[in-house]
């Protein structure tokens, strides 16, 4: 994941509309952080790229 907070909302919002990870509810998916991740069923690894 690239290392853009401006990008790190849409990306998140994406791997939650594919089932990838469940977001916190209520969340505003634009401001989106990785610790608003609640389930991430595959532990699919989501950290910043660096």
């Amino acid at each position: 994941m690239r290392d853009a907070v401006s990008e790190e909302g849409r990306i998140l919002s994406i791997f939650e509309k594919e089932g990838v990870i469940k977001l916190k509810p209520g969340i505003d998916k634009v401001t989106a952080r990785i610790s608003d991740i609640v389930e991430n069923p595959e532990k699919t690894a989501v950290h910043p790229e660096r």
